[in-house]
């Protein structure tokens, strides 16, 4: 394996580890505010006008 396979491998690894994580927070934080959310608009979908 050539130097540049392994370098291209490692970034396509750090990528994929790195999305996974944002991914999981993004989650997280949404299922931790949700309810919130939720309660505060008596169960109403609040959006932004574009």
């Amino acid at each position: 394996m050539t130097t540049s396979t392994l370098g291209r491998r490692a970034v396509a690894c750090h990528v994929a580890s790195y999305t996974a994580v944002q991914l999981a927070a993004a989650i997280g934080i949404t299922r931790a505010f949700s309810p919130r959310i939720t309660e505060a608009t008596g169960g109403t979908v609040v959006t932004m006008p574009r």
